[in-house]
């Protein structure tokens, strides 16, 4: 619903360690099990590089709402517990 009104939310509100780094953790698996790199899912989701990707993985950086939702789609993943 943010994403839909224009408002970048961030996934993990004032930074939930913890939570960010499982979800990074996480976000690394389902990657590499579908055999992609971070540059091509970057490219994917319109990033220049990989820097991002690799920031979310290490729990380094949020994640807003519209792009986790643009990885979900990108991996196909059906369920959201995936993540977490």
């Amino acid at each position: 619903l943010s994403a839909e009104i224009g408002i970048e939310t961030s996934f993990f509100g004032e930074a939930n360690e913890e939570l960010c780094k499982l979800v990074g953790a996480n976000l690394r698996r389902l990657r590499t099990n579908r055999e992609v790199t971070q540059v091509e899912m970057g490219k994917a989701l319109g990033m220049s590089g990989n820097k991002v990707i690799s920031d979310w993985e290490a729990g380094k950086r949020d994640i807003t709402i519209s792009q986790l939702f643009a990885v979900k789609e990108f991996l196909r993943i059906e369920d959201w517990n995936e993540f977490f």
